[in-house]
């Protein structure tokens, strides 16, 4: 028998274990207080963070506190007019070198709607920005149209047919309302910055009827007076109503009825706060001015009313030469020749109390006048006149053919053509002398 080799075996030897590695150093973010750390900018870093975190919890406080106190506010149209102001302030064009160029024809009339302006045609109503962009076109017939506007919480542009049967109401966006088929024809109109209108209109049996309608297209009240209207406005905050009427007694004599109705109320307690007649004497216009009273143009004078609608004032024509009239809402200026031959012209500007403020001369036929603000504006042939209220004088040189001249906020003006309007540039008249009077 063979012998085997013998098995050998082997006793189970344990592993070692790999020894753990060090610990490792502490870090800065384990240990704030380690000597390699600088503890000053640890200190600034964490109320950096504090910092952050709080202003953003009150940024977002204020945002829910904003919505729901001003959440009858936030509309769509504020939301467009908050867009609309963004493109034009971020606009590359300039505003001194603006057009507007529009279509020309046989009739037309211009406004401003704030800083925007309009332009009324037998065939459309456009309106521009001031960059001279469109911000809607809306066609429409009249025969022919005229405009007022007024801006505000619910400022509209009225375009009314003078004569005819139809009216539209804007907003700086498009149309709101319109009406084609009145049942008497349009003679006046009148807007508010609160939306409210009322529309002048003559009846069958020939009596002015004026129609008071709010915000959102109601009638608010009706008034009839037997006399022809010929001054209407609202007071800028849509509460007060001025109609002036030119008419005649039992015995044909003719007289001015001045009346002020109250309307801002929604129940039917609306009613006449003040009349007053004048007679022998024929009203040419009138309306609310910046003291709360009211100026009135009549053929033998100035009359002047404070805000209780007492006279408290008046300048007479006496026997002078008056060609040119106008009535503002800071201030009222008469014009007149002082010769009968001639275009030497002087020109007087009153304030809303009656006191004299200013008086000057200058020479040329005078084609446009307008007022605003504490500028007047005469236009005579190759130049236009801006009187201020300190005494400053400046003109323009302008073209032939100048259709109408539209005030713009801070002192501008645009000279509406055939089709197109620009801004005037105004340079010192230094050879005109104009007195103010203190």
């Amino acid at each position: 028998m063979d012998k085997q080799t013998p098995i050998q075996r082997r006793s189970l030897q344990p592993v070692p274990s790999k020894p753990e590695p060090p610990p490792a150093p502490p870090s800065a973010k384990d240990d704030l207080t380690s000597p390699k750390d600088n503890t000053y900018f640890a200190n600034i870093a964490k109320n950096l963070r504090i910092a952050f975190y709080t202003t953003i919890v009150g940024l977002v406080a204020i945002i829910f506190f904003g919505l729901a106190a001003f959440s009858s506010e936030i509309t769509t149209t504020n939301v467009q007019h908050l867009v609309r102001a963004f493109s034009i302030a971020f606009s590359p064009s300039g505003t001194d070198e603006v057009v507007f160029a529009y279509d020309s024809d046989s009739h037309m009339a211009f406004a401003a709607f704030g800083l925007n302006f309009a332009v009324a045609t037998t065939r459309g109503v456009t309106l521009f920005d001031r960059m001279g962009n469109t911000a809607f076109r809306n066609q429409q017939t009249f025969t022919n149209p005229q405009i007022v506007s007024a801006v505000g919480v619910n400022g509209r542009m009225l375009v009314y047919d003078r004569g005819g049967f139809g009216y539209a109401v804007y907003d700086s966006f498009g149309l709101r309302h319109s009406v084609t088929n009145a049942e008497f024809p349009v003679f006046s109109a009148t807007v508010a910055g609160n939306g409210t209108f009322a529309i002048a209109t003559r009846n069958r049996i020939n009596r002015s009827e004026i129609f008071v309608y709010n915000h959102n297209f109601s009638r608010m009240t009706g008034i009839t007076n037997s006399g022809h209207i010929m001054a209407l406005e609202l007071s800028p905050d849509g509460q007060y109503l001025l109609m002036v009427f030119a008419n005649t007694n039992e015995m044909g004599q003719g007289f001015t009825d001045i009346r002020v109705f109250y309307i801002a109320s929604a129940y039917e307690d609306r009613a006449m706060v003040f009349e007053k007649q004048l007679v022998d004497t024929m009203p040419f216009t009138a309306r609310f001015n910046d003291s709360g009273g009211i100026t009135v143009l009549l053929s033998t004078g100035l009359l002047f009313l404070n805000s209780e609608y007492n006279i408290i004032d008046r300048y007479d024509f006496g026997e002078r030469n008056y060609t040119e009239f106008y009535v503002g809402y800071g201030m009222s200026a008469i014009i007149y020749r002082e010769a009968v031959l001639g275009n030497q012209n002087a020109v007087l500007l009153f304030d809303n109390y009656g006191e004299m403020i200013l008086q000057s001369n200058f020479v040329g036929r005078i084609s446009r006048k307008v007022i605003s603000g504490e500028y007047l504006y005469i236009a005579v042939t190759g130049r236009l006149y801006r009187f201020h209220v300190s005494g400053v004088v400046e003109y323009a040189e302008r073209e032939s053919g100048l259709l109408a001249m539209v005030p713009l906020p801070d002192g501008e003006i645009l000279l509406c053509y055939a089709g197109r309007a620009f801004r005037a540039e105004f340079g010192i008249a230094e050879y005109i002398i104009a007195e103010y009077i203190e």
